[in-house]
């Protein structure tokens, strides 16, 4: 699905959340684009109706959320290494905030427990993949210092503004979920200069 084609947002939405299709993370990173040719407001209405109509599926369209990510985050490096402009995916950093804005609305009057502990688990992972994507470009001397160079990109700096507005209602209802989540990625089995998530626990307490 490259950019010069034109599509229906709604059917390529849905064979992709059906799995007819599939979005391959690595080929965005080499070049492929998926998201930055469609409205902000399709792309965030069609989200929204997974989460409510189709709630056992949420794992399905949070890994969709998690592309669109990664595309944003690679389309501002290639902002700043090929010089484009942000014009171009401006519609896709506005659907990631209303979409952030939308799951934590959604978190913070659902009665389920495991629907925020899902997606704590599954923001924590979306930081470890991009920071793995994006190693090369960070260009840092140790694997703990890469997350401080994700906190300075746009898309990160909102991932984590995210992950903290998330963690802190966590912390207030259910505190023993959100400490084990923290003690599960903090691999302290790994040498200091070797962890990749030493950095949740400095940035959450």
């Amino acid at each position: 699905m490259g950019a010069g084609k034109k599509f229906n947002i709604i059917e390529v939405l849905d064979r992709l959340f059906d799995g007819a299709d599939t979005i391959e993370i690595p080929a965005i990173y080499r070049g492929q684009s998926y998201w930055i040719q469609f409205e902000t407001t399709v792309i965030v209405d069609k989200i929204k109706e997974y989460f409510q109509l189709i709630p056992a599926a949420r794992q399905a369209a949070l890994f969709l959320i998690g592309t669109m990510i990664h595309e944003d985050l690679n389309c501002s490096y290639l902002e700043k290494e090929r010089n484009f402009s942000a014009l171009k995916y401006y519609k896709l950093h506005d659907a990631i905030e209303q979409i952030y804005a939308h799951i934590l609305e959604l978190i913070q009057t659902a009665t389920n427990r495991a629907d925020a502990n899902d997606t704590l688990h599954w923001a924590i992972n979306l930081c470890y993949d991009l920071i793995h994507f994006n190693a090369r470009r960070m260009k840092v001397a140790k694997p703990s210092m890469q997350a401080e160079a994700f906190k300075k990109t746009d898309s990160g700096a909102r991932l984590i503004q995210f992950l903290q507005k998330l963690f802190g209602f966590m912390l207030q209802n259910y505190p023993d979920d959100a400490f084990f989540t923290l003690v599960r990625f903090s691999d302290i089995h790994r040498p200091p200069g070797d962890r990749q998530f030493e950095w949740l626990m400095m940035l959450f307490l």
